[in-house]
């Protein structure tokens, strides 16, 4: 006569344990692990540890029951439900597919991480290649950086519309929009990120390029930074400052200075992935000051005597 009664009023004990779990505060950690727990147990799957929640066994690719009824038992028992104590160990495996793509997951999951520390250094060695075989290199570089703007820029934006179609899917399929959301967040919040980050990226290289090119107004604006260059040069000559024959090698190798500049600033940018935009606007303006500090140190041939008035009149 009891044990229905009893059976029921557990039930009942569990589902309001959980359900004051589900309903509490913590509940985000709670996902969070439970978001971590997916990703390892795919890694598992992925790299064949055979351990785990999900393995791969002879007949088919399968959930183990044990380590899942072992975390709810010590929820639970967290909890203040000491009755859960009583639940046994289960060692049960549920067989969910035959497993036959477990193969090419494990493929394709290799090839990923392999390829993953390589794909980036790949992509920047295809617009230095395009960009120097080019035959008007700033043209390739307004264009290199356009495109990256747009493609980085374009993803970005699918991602916040996919957020929106998360949002109506979850209403037709019953869910609770903002539970879906926090999945779909969590999926992309970093693919996001990055393409922001590779849209500014390209922003400044394409404003790089066009500074560089041949356009009117790019002239009048490197004609201008070099006008005021030339001042801030001639003003430390008669100062005192003089770099000698490294400021005259400084002044024939400009070119090469210039591109060991961005060489470095491409590295720094590689060293700090994954990049925020302010890690992105802090290399470029800490770039643009190296280049500028390099330019004044430089000797030109027609500075040198313009910055010496003695030696002008002496020659005179």
């Amino acid at each position: 006569l009891l044990r229905a009664p009893a059976a029921e009023g557990l039930q009942n004990l569990v589902q309001t344990a959980v359900t004051r779990v589900v309903q509490s505060d913590a509940f985000s950690t709670v996902w969070t692990g439970a978001l971590r727990s997916a990703h390892r147990a795919l890694a598992t799957t992925a790299t064949s540890d055979g351990a785990g929640v999900v393995v791969l066994t002879d007949q088919g690719l399968g959930i183990q029951l044990g380590p899942i009824i072992d975390q709810v038992t010590q929820r639970l028992t967290d909890n203040g439900v000491g009755i859960a104590a009583l639940i046994p160990s289960v060692n049960r495996t549920v067989i969910v597919s035959t497993g036959e793509a477990v193969t090419t997951i494990r493929t394709t999951y290799t090839l990923a991480v392999v390829a993953g520390g390589w794909l980036p250094f790949i992509a920047l060695g295809f617009f230095v290649g395009g960009i120097l075989l080019a035959r008007r290199r700033t043209v390739a570089v307004v264009g290199s950086g356009t495109g990256l703007a747009l493609g980085a820029g374009f993803l970005a934006a699918s991602i916040s519309a996919g957020a929106v179609g998360v949002s109506v899917a979850a209403g037709q399929l019953g869910l609770a929009p903002s539970a879906l959301g926090v999945i779909y967040q969590s999926l992309v919040d970093e693919m996001a990120n990055t393409a922001v980050v590779l849209a500014v990226l390209g922003v400044f290289m394409a404003i790089l390029g066009w500074v560089a090119g041949r356009g009117r107004t790019a002239r009048r604006v490197r004609g201008m930074v070099g006008g005021i260059n030339t001042s801030a040069r001639t003003a430390l000559a008669r100062r005192g400052l003089d770099t000698g024959r490294f400021g005259r090698w400084m002044g024939r190798q400009r070119v090469l200075v210039r591109s060991l500049v961005v060489v470095l600033a491409v590295a720094c940018l590689l060293v700090l992935r994954p990049l925020s935009i302010g890690d992105v606007v802090l290399v470029v303006v800490l770039a643009v000051l190296a280049a500028w500090v390099l330019e004044l140190l430089q000797q030109r041939p027609g500075e040198a005597l313009s910055s010496n008035p003695e030696a002008s009149a002496t020659t005179a």
